[in-house]
Protein backbone atom coordinates (compact mmCIF):
# COMPACT_ATOMS: atom_id res chain seq x y z
CA UNK A 1 0.00 0.00 0.00
CA UNK A 2 1.41 3.38 -0.98
CA UNK A 3 1.22 6.17 1.56
CA UNK A 4 1.08 9.77 0.42
CA UNK A 5 3.71 11.61 2.47
CA UNK A 6 3.51 14.88 0.58
CA UNK A 7 3.31 17.74 3.07
CA UNK A 8 4.36 15.55 5.99
CA UNK A 9 6.74 17.04 8.49
CA UNK A 10 10.25 15.66 8.21
CA UNK A 11 12.13 15.75 11.52
CA UNK A 12 15.87 15.36 11.99
CA UNK A 13 17.28 14.44 15.41
CA UNK A 14 19.57 17.06 16.93
CA UNK A 15 23.11 16.35 18.09
CA UNK A 16 23.23 16.98 21.83
CA UNK A 17 26.80 18.28 21.58
CA UNK A 18 25.63 21.01 19.20
CA UNK A 19 23.04 22.38 21.62
CA UNK A 20 23.85 25.42 23.76
CA UNK A 21 23.81 24.94 27.58
CA UNK A 22 20.21 26.14 27.99
CA UNK A 23 19.02 23.84 25.20
CA UNK A 24 20.92 20.94 26.80
CA UNK A 25 19.15 21.64 30.11
CA UNK A 26 15.76 21.59 28.38
CA UNK A 27 16.71 18.39 26.51
CA UNK A 28 17.80 16.78 29.78
CA UNK A 29 14.58 17.81 31.55
CA UNK A 30 12.42 16.19 28.89
CA UNK A 31 14.57 13.06 28.92
CA UNK A 32 14.25 12.66 32.70
CA UNK A 33 10.56 13.64 32.66
CA UNK A 34 9.85 10.89 30.10
CA UNK A 35 11.70 8.34 32.25
CA UNK A 36 9.80 9.42 35.37
CA UNK A 37 6.46 9.34 33.52
CA UNK A 38 7.21 5.69 32.82
CA UNK A 39 7.40 5.25 36.62
CA UNK A 40 4.14 7.09 37.25
CA UNK A 41 5.40 10.63 37.89
CA UNK A 42 4.26 13.77 36.11
CA UNK A 43 6.95 16.45 35.95
CA UNK A 44 6.55 20.20 36.09
CA UNK A 45 9.51 22.38 35.18
CA UNK A 46 9.90 25.45 37.37
CA UNK A 47 10.68 28.87 35.93
CA UNK A 48 13.13 29.53 38.79
CA UNK A 49 14.79 27.18 41.24
CA UNK A 50 12.29 26.70 44.05
CA UNK A 51 13.81 25.52 47.30
CA UNK A 52 16.73 24.20 45.27
CA UNK A 53 14.59 22.28 42.76
CA UNK A 54 14.65 22.70 38.98
CA UNK A 55 11.45 20.69 38.66
CA UNK A 56 8.87 18.76 40.66
CA UNK A 57 7.75 15.19 40.03
CA UNK A 58 4.20 14.42 41.16
CA UNK A 59 3.30 10.75 41.74
CA UNK A 60 0.18 9.30 40.15
CA UNK A 61 -0.93 7.98 43.53
CA UNK A 62 -2.16 10.56 46.03
CA UNK A 63 -0.31 10.54 49.32
CA UNK A 64 3.08 9.70 47.86
CA UNK A 65 6.01 12.10 48.12
CA UNK A 66 6.36 14.89 45.57
CA UNK A 67 9.99 14.82 44.45
CA UNK A 68 12.00 18.05 44.32
CA UNK A 69 14.64 17.44 41.69
CA UNK A 70 17.81 19.31 40.81
CA UNK A 71 18.94 18.48 37.28
CA UNK A 72 22.67 18.27 36.63
CA UNK A 73 24.85 17.24 33.70
CA UNK A 74 27.14 15.31 36.06
CA UNK A 75 27.20 14.15 39.69
CA UNK A 76 27.27 17.16 41.99
CA UNK A 77 27.14 17.79 45.74
CA UNK A 78 26.44 21.23 47.14
CA UNK A 79 26.08 22.45 50.72
CA UNK A 80 22.99 24.47 49.75
CA UNK A 81 21.12 21.18 49.11
CA UNK A 82 22.01 19.62 52.50
CA UNK A 83 18.98 20.92 54.39
CA UNK A 84 16.99 17.77 55.30
CA UNK A 85 13.74 19.76 55.08
CA UNK A 86 14.33 20.40 51.36
CA UNK A 87 14.66 16.70 50.46
CA UNK A 88 16.39 17.50 47.17
CA UNK A 89 16.98 14.69 44.68
CA UNK A 90 19.83 14.91 42.19
CA UNK A 91 19.28 13.70 38.62
CA UNK A 92 22.36 13.23 36.43
CA UNK A 93 23.57 11.01 33.59
CA UNK A 94 26.55 8.69 33.48
CA UNK A 95 27.24 7.11 30.09
CA UNK A 96 23.72 7.95 28.87
CA UNK A 97 22.07 6.28 31.89
CA UNK A 98 20.17 8.63 34.20
CA UNK A 99 20.41 8.38 37.99
CA UNK A 100 18.09 9.83 40.60
CA UNK A 101 19.34 9.89 44.19
CA UNK A 102 18.60 12.00 47.27
CA UNK A 103 21.32 14.65 47.55
CA UNK A 104 22.10 13.73 51.15
CA UNK A 105 22.51 10.05 50.19
CA UNK A 106 24.89 11.05 47.39
CA UNK A 107 26.79 13.20 49.89
CA UNK A 108 26.95 10.29 52.35
CA UNK A 109 28.32 7.98 49.63
CA UNK A 110 30.82 10.63 48.58
CA UNK A 111 32.07 10.99 52.17
CA UNK A 112 32.61 7.23 52.47
CA UNK A 113 33.92 6.36 49.00
CA UNK A 114 35.63 9.51 47.68
CA UNK A 115 37.71 12.51 48.72
CA UNK A 116 35.15 14.99 47.35
CA UNK A 117 34.45 16.53 50.77
CA UNK A 118 38.18 16.93 51.44
CA UNK A 119 38.72 19.20 48.44
CA UNK A 120 39.34 22.93 48.27
CA UNK A 121 36.18 23.28 46.17
CA UNK A 122 34.00 21.66 48.85
CA UNK A 123 35.68 23.34 51.82
CA UNK A 124 35.92 26.86 50.37
CA UNK A 125 33.05 27.05 47.87
CA UNK A 126 30.73 24.42 49.32
CA UNK A 127 30.26 22.66 46.00
CA UNK A 128 31.88 19.78 44.18
CA UNK A 129 31.12 18.29 40.79
CA UNK A 130 32.43 15.11 39.23
CA UNK A 131 34.80 15.90 36.37
CA UNK A 132 35.08 12.37 35.02
CA UNK A 133 31.80 10.45 34.86
CA UNK A 134 33.57 7.11 34.46
CA UNK A 135 35.40 7.49 37.80
CA UNK A 136 32.12 7.53 39.69
CA UNK A 137 31.05 4.07 38.57
CA UNK A 138 34.33 2.66 39.82
CA UNK A 139 34.20 4.45 43.17
CA UNK A 140 30.58 3.76 44.06
CA UNK A 141 30.25 0.41 42.33
CA UNK A 142 26.43 0.43 42.36
CA UNK A 143 25.98 2.91 39.51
Amino acid sequence: MDVDTEGALSLTPVKYSELNPKQQEIYNFHTVAALLMGCGFECVRLANDWGGADFLAYPKEAGQEILRIQLKGRPTIDKKYQDPEKKIYMAFPIDEVWYLIPHNKLLQLAEVHTKWTNTKSWNEVGRWLQKSRKQLTIKFGFL
